[in-house]
């Protein structure tokens, strides 16, 4: 199966806040390391990002709950709840 993400609608789901634009890379990185990953090599926002998704990627995995928007004939965008 194939689906896409976002990485903001990940970051908000999961820290259940809105979040604002300007704080994107540090609210991302907060993020991750209270997941558990490691982030001292992620100095690239599109590394970053690209973290993000395979924390939702491992979280689809896992069972956890997810919101899904979109539909069978055009894919889906998955984004793991809190």
């Amino acid at each position: 199966a194939t689906f896409e993400t976002f990485p903001p609608g990940i970051a908000q789901s999961m820290t259940g806040r809105r979040l604002a634009a300007k704080n994107q890379r540090s609210d991302r990185l907060a993020l991750l390391e209270a997941c558990g990953v490691r982030t001292d090599a992620l100095t690239a926002m599109d590394w970053i990002d690209a973290a993000v998704c395979a924390l939702a990627a491992w979280r689809v995995a896992i069972g956890a709950e997810i919101r899904a928007f979109g539909d069978a004939e055009t894919g889906w965008i998955l984004i793991p709840e809190r």
